[in-house]
């Protein structure tokens, strides 16, 4: 049965993937579309909130700093007015490097107002199908760096931030070379789903550091079924991983992070 449908948009162009994420927080819905093309900019990518019991469109969340193949809107996350919206094409930081970039929502409700600071600098890899937020802590997942000889980094993990210190501001990633793969992390008492592999990483050029990695405990999950959700993934020279050897892959990881842990 369809509660609601929150389809009912006007201020788009080419309307792509919507519903690709969605969260829900306190009074309003957001649901990512990060396929979406407007004003001339193709897949630039639009997160949408919405009243959770009427459907109506309440705003929208853009990337301040958008271009081509952001796919904005590729993860999301809404606790109280504090939302994380994640843009992993956004070359702000390096080549598809990716960016999370958080918002503060006034006037919650009737009417929301995204507003974000401008970007702060980075040297580890942060990026992507973002995370959660909470009123403690924003935790953005790590990232598969994928080469053609599909070599893992010396170093993974999850990056953690002190919401505190974060305030309103975009966590970048940094790191030319790599080609930044993601996946969407759960935190709290809830499971990470789908951990991937980063070097870490510290945020020198701002009053935020990298804080400390999440590792393999009562509250990490790796689930296998990164292929059946994200099928597209490839590596750098444009090979589409087959599903057996993403297996392998997120197998690697899952005894690496129990290593870790112990």
């Amino acid at each position: 049965e369809v509660f609601e449908d929150f389809g009912n948009v006007s201020d788009v162009e080419v309307f792509e993937d919507f519903g690709n994420v969605s969260d829900v927080g306190g009074v309003a819905i957001i649901v990512g579309a990060p396929s979406s093309s407007y004003e001339g900019r193709n897949l630039e990518g639009r997160a949408y909130l919405f009243d959770p019991h009427t459907g109506e469109h309440l705003g929208t969340f853009t990337n301040p700093a958008a271009e081509n193949d952001d796919y904005f809107g590729s993860g999301s996350d809404f606790s109280g007015d504090l939302c994380v919206i994640g843009s992993f094409g956004d070359d702000r930081g390096s080549y598809n490097a990716g960016s999370a970039l958080v918002f503060r929502i006034a006037n919650l409700p009737p009417s929301p107002t995204p507003t974000p600071t401008p970007p702060i600098e980075g040297t580890g890899l942060v990026a992507g199908f973002v995370t959660n937020a909470s009123d403690f802590q924003i935790i953005t997942n790590a990232i598969l760096a994928l080469g053609d000889n599909i070599e893992f980094p010396d170093e993974e993990g999850i990056f953690i931030f002190e919401g505190a210190k974060v305030g309103l501001q975009i966590l970048d990633a940094v790191s030319p070379g790599y080609e930044s793969y993601s996946k969407e992390v759960q935190i709290g008492a809830a499971t990470l789903l789908l951990v991937e592999m980063a070097p870490r990483g510290t945020n020198p050029n701002a009053d935020i550091n990298f804080d400390g990695i999440v590792n393999q405990n009562d509250h990490l999950e790796i689930q296998k079924n990164w292929h059946r959700q994200f099928p597209s993934h490839k590596t750098s020279s444009g090979r589409q991983l087959p599903p057996i050897e993403r297996d392998k892959l997120l197998e690697k990881l899952r005894i690496r992070l129990e290593k870790r842990s112990h």
